[in-house]
């Protein structure tokens, strides 16, 4: 069958269909079909949806759509709203009993006060019901109701505008309808906004940004006044048409299976990816919108005598699988696991940045090697080793540089030494990747200035220099690490660099800093990839915008402006909406 809905909101409404036909062969075994266009316009301002038997739904929409020509009085929404119980019933009645005459409507109308007007209808006698402060969903898909309800509830609370209540609902709908394996429903949904200012069409799309999962980039888009589903990772297209059209080429041999996308709920353990973007023990953080500082970074002390204790700090990013997670932190020293940390954390999308900085004493029993770990939902992140030593009292060091300078030397050399068992799985384990303008790392001091999150240009393909920085810890041996940029929609994947790296030891990182030229070739999602002997081991995300932004944030009227003029603009993973 299919799912239409239509939602009362306090500044306007929205109304969702999809796109699926359900078809019976001769044999009766279904066939679907997701090209039919279930949202179609009546006068201007006015849309009429349908759920149920196509062929008398399109006898009902021609009728509706004589009577408008010949009485202009029609296009005021309560007449119409009449109008059309009376043709509904009519049709019904007189249909044929050989199929199921099972069909639904909204009618959905913007009067020229600016009053916005929402009615359904149902067999068999149509009594035009108009929806106020409520919502109405009909089809197969009504299964959902009783949870689309629980939403709707707090909606006017929880969200503003109608661009982002109808976000939400179309998700929840793709969500719910997967979980109840609706097949009857596909396709991407026609949605369409009503305000005092008219009615427009919602342009939307989604796309699978873990880059370790497969691709799947979908969008639905109202051109030359028709609705067409765009595959990205296919470079397809499916054009959908209305019911008349629809059922001319059914006649004429339109191929009944013709399907753009199911709601199907697929049975696999949740998959948890995240992508390091810092993992740093020091002693001081400075953060700016555009900017991270460390200061007294790490990797080994040489102390007084044992047992030993220090005020640390901790800073961790990343990005990667939203919702709440457990998050916890050990110390690890002879396979002696001691958990420092347990907490649950929130991160709401999957692409932005999740940042935390933690504070806490590090305690020092003996010499050695030791493991910092951290684990979300038992999945390892990050896992940084530090090595400890005792002070040693040293002749013929005639000041406090030189001294240092040897105490660096020995405690590299025993730290070298030691080894990582866990390496011969996980291939690598990183320090840091981020992507910016410039990086500045001398002795304990690091910062990473002009951090790039999007990009806003309003041409494409544009060159920009590239910062990468990374510091990594590998097996000892040669190894070969290979970065690239990967099309998010399409897949498709260009090598950056390819470089040899020779690791002298497992618990040693190795800083791997490089500038770049790269070119993005159009607006969209693009991945940086570190792959480390072809395994991919992190990625950074970087968005490119023109000025009407599609993926990230919109700019400010100012800023657009400037896009326009040609500017180059680029915003910082941190910057918010007033930044």
């Amino acid at each position: 069958m299919t799912i239409i809905a239509g939602f009362y909101f306090k500044e306007g409404s929205v109304v969702i269909a999809d796109s699926r036909a359900t078809l019976n062969d001769i044999k009766n075994k279904k066939h679907f079909n997701d090209s039919i266009q279930k949202i179609v316009p009546l006068y201007k301002n006015s849309a009429f949806t349908y759920a149920g038997n196509i062929e008398l739904a399109n006898k009902i929409i021609y009728e509706i759509k004589y009577n408008i020509r010949k009485k202009e009085k029609l296009k005021i929404p309560q007449k119409l709203a009449q109008n059309i119980q009376r043709i509904a019933r009519f049709k019904y009645e007189n249909y044929g009993t050989n199929s199921s005459k099972l069909v639904y409507f909204i009618f959905a109308a913007v009067s020229k006060s600016g009053n916005v007007f929402l009615w359904s209808f149902e067999p068999p006698k149509f009594n035009p019901i108009l929806i106020s402060n409520n919502f109405y969903i009909a089809g197969s898909g009504s299964i959902i109701k009783k949870d689309i309800e629980k939403i709707y509830r707090n909606m006017d609370i929880n969200y503003s505008g109608l661009v982002e209540k109808a976000n939400v609902l179309f998700t929840q709908f793709e969500s719910l309808l997967s979980r109840y394996s609706v097949n009857t429903v596909g396709g991407l949904f026609q949605v369409i906004l009503l305000d005092s200012s008219g009615i427009r069409p919602l342009n939307y799309g989604y796309c699978n940004i873990n880059p370790y999962d497969r691709g799947d980039a979908k969008r639905i888009e109202f051109k030359n006044r028709k609705w067409v589903q765009i595959d990205q990772t296919k470079n397809k297209k499916m054009e959908i048409i209305e019911p008349s059209l629809f059922l001319n080429k059914l006649s004429n041999k339109l191929p009944f299976d013709n399907k753009f996308k199911d709601y199907v709920y697929e049975v696999h353990e949740r998959n948890y990816n995240f992508n390091l973007c810092y993992f740093i023990p020091c002693l001081i953080i400075e953060k700016k919108i555009d900017s991270t500082i460390f200061k007294g970074v790490f990797s080994g002390l040489s102390v007084p005598k044992f047992p030993f204790s220090i005020p640390i700090k901790l800073a961790l990013a990343f990005w990667g699988t939203e919702g709440h997670k457990k998050l916890k932190l050990y110390q690890i020293f002879n396979n002696i696991k001691k958990e420092i940390l347990s907490k649950k954390i929130y991160n709401k999308y999957l692409p932005e940045r999740y940042e935390e900085d933690f504070n806490f004493n590090l305690e020092i029993n003996s010499p050695g090697v030791q493991f910092l770990e951290c684990t979300i939902e038992n999945k390892i992140i990050a896992r940084k080793t530090l090595y400890f030593n005792k002070n040693v009292k040293v002749d013929n060091i005639k000041n406090y540089k030189e001294y240092f300078d040897f105490i660096s030397k020995e405690l590299n050399k025993e730290h070298s030494l030691n080894i990582d068992p866990l390496l011969i799985k996980e291939k690598a384990f990183l320090d840091y990747f981020i992507l910016c303008q410039n990086c500045i790392y001398k002795g304990d001091y690091l910062e990473f200035s002009g951090e790039i999150g999007v990009l806003y240009r309003n041409q494409f393909p544009i060159k920009m220099n590239l910062f990468v920085a990374s510091q990594i810890r590998m097996l000892k041996g040669d190894h070969l690490a290979k970065l690239t940029l990967v099309d998010i929609f399409t897949r498709k994947e260009k090598e950056i660099s390819n470089t040899k790296v020779i690791s002298h030891s497992d618990c040693l990182p190795i800083p791997i800093h490089g500038n770049f030229i790269i070119q993005i070739p159009r607006a969209g999602l693009y991945w940086i990839n570190l792959h480390i002997d072809e395994k991919l081991i992190t990625s950074s995300l970087i968005i490119a915008e023109t000025e009407n932004a599609k993926y990230s944030y919109s700019l400010r009227e100012e800023d657009v402006e400037r896009v326009k003029l040609g500017d180059f603009l680029i915003l910082p993973p941190r910057a918010q909406r007033n930044n």
